[in-house]
């Protein structure tokens, strides 16, 4: 990705590939008529991920509202270890999520073979 600039004036590119709720979404946010309207006008118009329309830096529309607050901050899923309050054992969990747990060191399977052998 660091050297897509070589594939300037040649015949292959790249772009974004998106699902296609997200892909209709932001098609619509193109041609919408405030965003007609506003490249009409010679305003910065922008279509921010997921699908959000801002024209001059100010967000107009958002097709997903609950984006964020429903995937956290980490759209990876990525795994954070953090010490438990109560027993100062290490646990994975969710980054930004005390709640879920998703594999323990003391119940794991690493653990229970070495006791048994």
């Amino acid at each position: 990705m660091r050297k897509v600039y070589l594939l300037k004036n040649s015949r292959f590119g790249r772009d974004q590939q998106y699902p296609k709720e997200i892909s209709s979404a932001r098609s619509t946010l193109y041609k919408s008529e405030a965003a007609v309207d506003a490249r009409a006008n010679r305003r910065n118009v922008q279509i921010r991920y997921p699908a959000r329309l801002f024209i001059n830096g100010k967000c107009m529309q958002d097709m997903f509202p609950v984006w964020y607050e429903v995937l956290g901050s980490d759209r990876t899923g990525g795994v954070n270890m953090h010490k438990k309050e109560d027993g100062g054992q290490k646990t994975k969990s969710r980054i930004n999520s005390s709640e879920t747990i998703i594999d323990s060191v003391e119940n794991s399977v690493f653990t229970d073979e070495k006791d048994t052998g």
